[in-house]
């Protein structure tokens, strides 16, 4: 069938060209686009079918879209898919777009998303807005990245909805890699405190095992100290026993003259080892005393390292304790930053009211009966709502007008007059208008007064 309808589209254009062509060999692409614009659809094809005979990419994709459409011809998509792919091989980036679009569609060609998604490439190459914003779709559930890049590139060209798109997918990308950065640092500080405090754990365990060798060190110099008094008793013992050899010596020299004259050079003799004998006692006994006192000093010295010990352990325990409270206030740090980060994403719904109430027009239309209609007079979508200046309940509505259209009130003069005139607030597209404090209610249901526009 379609088929048929393409060879009926082909030929009729055919009949047009042997007909008239020799009425409109003067006319140029823009008398065409005229004749199109204003729906004079057949005048169209009489103009654009020689140019589109002729190599002429716009025209070629005009009377692809009026045969698509069925405008001035009968519809036909394997005409419509015809002059496309020739416009499109002429460098048109809107019928490469269209191209994508069938393809998408499975309009007239078998239904292939691969295909659809390499025409909308060469469109979006081609700086076509619609394709770029229409990938930023596609590849969103698939790489964000790269539909951020799409978003962008349409954005950058006036297209609203990416400009949104681009907006709304730019803040989560971004509050993504912030969490994820903020997480990659609160574990590398984590890694860090677990590394100090086994480095601590390690210095105490290696002061404790000097502590143990010093107390080693002091039980055998004690042994030692003991071994030196056991001496120092035997040499006393011994010498009480030379003492009082001694006396028998000397008691028995005064018993008998004759053996002390004959012992005299002896008993002189082990006199005088007795003296010397007592002499290396008393230097003994004070290499004795001089070492106690050498002790003595010793002990003070490692009770002075015990109390640095003491005094150094007292300044790690505040080094945690510090290190404790710098966490603290990091984590209190955080919540605040989360609050505000909360706080401004609640402030990202709303946007600037009233910024198009100059791009609209009051007027009574005669075409409708003589009722109150708006006219917007700007480039851009606006949504907006009416309600009476006299607080009645009537005069209510709301509507979102596109550049250059008419919208309707459905009140007469009478009826406007009786509302005190109306009331308009104005909110970019894809925003309402709502009242300001208090319960947030949309504007319509109330009186006219403050509002602001809320997503």
């Amino acid at each position: 069938m379609f088929k048929k309808r393409e060879q009926h589209c082909i030929s009729g254009l055919i009949v047009f060209v042997i007909l008239i062509y020799s009425t409109v060999f003067a006319a140029t692409l823009e008398d065409g686009v005229k004749e199109y614009q204003i729906k004079n659809f057949k005048r169209a094809i009489e103009i654009l079918l020689p140019l589109a005979n002729g190599g002429d990419a716009e025209a070629q994709r005009r009377i692809g879209e009026m045969c698509y459409y069925g405008q001035g011809v009968v519809k036909s998509l394997e005409a419509a898919l015809k002059w496309n792919q020739l416009a499109a091989q002429n460098g048109n980036r809107v019928a490469m777009f269209n191209l994508g679009y069938l393809y998408e569609r499975g309009e007239g060609v078998p239904l292939n998303q691969n295909t659809a998604i390499e025409w909308y490439q060469k469109a979006a190459a081609n700086g076509h807005a619609d394709a770029q914003y229409r990938l930023g779709q596609i590849y969103e559930s698939q790489n964000r990245t790269l539909a951020l890049t799409y978003y962008e590139q349409a954005y950058k060209q006036g297209h609203l909805a990416a400009r949104e798109k681009f907006n709304t997918l730019g803040n989560t990308l971004a509050a993504e890699e912030a969490v994820r950065v903020a997480a990659a640092q609160k574990a590398e500080e984590e890694r860090r405190k677990e590394r100090e405090i086994e480095e601590k754990r390690d210095s105490e365990e290696r002061r404790a095992r000097e502590e143990e060798e010093r107390r080693q060190a002091r039980e055998e110099q004690r042994e030692r100290r003991r071994e030196a008094v056991e001496q120092r008793r035997e040499q006393e013992e011994r010498q009480r026993r030379s003492d009082d050899t001694l006396r028998q010596s000397l008691q028995d020299f005064n018993n008998g003259i004759r053996q002390a004259t004959q012992d005299y050079t002896n008993v002189q003799q082990a006199k005088q080892n007795a003296l010397n004998q007592i002499r290396e006692q008393k230097r003994l006994a004070q290499a004795e005393e001089e070492k106690e006192r050498e002790l003595q000093r010793r002990e003070a010295r490692e009770r002075e390292a015990e109390r640095r010990v003491e005094q150094q352990r007292e300044k790690e325990r505040r080094d945690r304790e510090q290190v404790a409270q710098e966490r603290k206030e990091r984590e209190e740090r955080e919540r605040r930053e989360k609050e505000e980060q909360a706080k401004r994403a609640e402030a990202a719904k709303y946007t600037t009211a009233g910024q198009f109430n100059h791009c609209l027009e009051q007027y009574y239309d005669k075409a409708t009966y003589g009722w109150l209609a708006i006219r917007n007079n700007c480039g851009v979508v606006v949504h907006y709502s009416f309600g009476p200046k006299n607080g009645t309940n009537s005069c209510w509505g709301s509507d979102t007008i596109k550049p250059g259209a008419v919208s309707g009130t459905g009140l007469s003069r009478d009826e406007v007059n009786k509302c005190g005139g109306v009331a308009i607030a104005t909110c970019p597209d894809g925003y309402i208008s709502v009242e300001v404090g208090g319960k947030e209610s949309v504007w319509t249901n109330r009186p006219p007064g403050p509002y602001r526009c809320r997503k």
